[in-house]
């Protein structure tokens, strides 16, 4: 996620060029022109099913496992996903546009060449959608009938890292009238478990420690622009 950040505001602030494929999941993006009236519409749809399970326990029936050290003991299961998703004009505006839009430069920006209006449609329309779903299963545990001597600690450990960016944008330029639309949906569902179960026998020198983590982070980003000489409208929605 550092790497990637640090990619998109060097593309952001125009220190860099283009965001290497090699760092987005999906990125679906689309464009159209035309002389009296032109429209494009990306739509991206992803979902994500991540599961990590560590245990100690019977794999076949009437298995009883038997796990001796003279140190700790660790039953440790981690679920690390980094996930990026773009839709719509996303490279567009990121490789050529509005920097800072909406600050003192904003008329100097729309008088440059990114902003010309003489080779542009009299009427556009632009819509981005974005839905990513990230589902993960993290479990660690020491099951049932199962003994486990340590000398020192017995830990079992249960994390779940996740990390999303989604980002969805539409934007275009038209003559008279300019109409942009974004939605973007994110959802993520972590089941993060770290058990000891009933008839397990756990015998420490030291402590025995069960914990269970989830740290996860979700950034939705989306926004619409619509730039014209004479009506331009941008919605946006972000779940």
């Amino acid at each position: 996620s550092e790497i990637f950040m640090t990619t998109l505001f060097t593309a952001i602030d125009g220190t860099g060029t283009e965001i290497p494929s090699s760092l987005v999941d999906s990125w679906t993006q689309t464009s159209g022109d035309g002389e009296s009236a032109s429209g494009a519409a990306s739509i991206g749809v992803v979902n994500y099913d991540n599961s990590a399970k560590a245990f100690i326990g019977a794999t076949t029936e009437g298995e009883k496992p038997k796990v001796e050290a003279a140190g700790d003991i660790d039953v440790k299961a981690l679920t690390d996903v980094t996930t990026v998703n773009f839709s719509g004009s996303v490279k567009n505006i990121l490789n050529k546009a509005p920097i800072n839009i909406w600050s003192d430069r904003r008329n100097e920006i729309i008088n440059t060449k990114y902003f010309n209006m003489d080779d542009k449609a009299d009427k556009g329309l632009g819509g981005a959608a974005l839905a990513v779903r990230q589902q993960n299963h993290t479990e660690a545990y020491i099951g049932k009938g199962s003994t486990v001597t340590s000398g020192k600690n017995t830990n079992v450990d249960a994390k779940t890292e996740a990390w999303n960016l989604a980002f969805g944008a539409a934007g275009g330029m038209a003559k008279s009238m300019a109409l942009d639309a974004t939605v973007s949906v994110n959802r993520i569902d972590s089941d993060t478990k770290a058990h000891i179960d009933g008839g397990a026998t756990v015998d420490a020198g030291e402590d025995v420690v069960v914990k269970a983590l989830d740290d996860s982070v979700t950034v939705n980003l989306a926004g619409a622009v619509g730039i014209s000489e004479g009506t331009s409208v941008g919605a946006t929605i972000g779940y």
